[in-house]
């Protein structure tokens, strides 16, 4: 398995260090800031989307911008700029 994890905000918090399982590979890409306009482009490819304050709506977690999400990391306190259910919803 490999992983693209996107960090949508790196300018707030350094990532975490990920430690996978043998025979798992990741590519981690880090952008200093996302405007929302640039927000589905950048999380269409991610399996990982790292967030501190960048509004993940249930439209840009639906599987037609983020068919290969598996996991969202929120750096920071609090969720209310996460659409919870959203995921859920769609991954069923």
């Amino acid at each position: 398995m490999h992983h693209h994890i996107v960090n949508l905000e790196a300018m707030h918090l350094p990532i975490p260090t990920f430690t996978f399982p043998p025979g798992t590979t990741a590519t981690i890409t880090s952008h200093a800031r996302t405007s929302p306009t640039e927000l589905a482009g950048r999380v269409h490819d991610a399996t990982i989307i790292i967030s501190t304050t960048s509004k993940l709506t249930a439209s840009i977690l639906s599987t037609t911008h983020t068919p290969h999400l598996q996991l969202i990391a929120q750096l920071g306190t609090g969720t209310d700029n996460i659409d919870l259910e959203a995921p859920r919803r769609n991954r069923r």
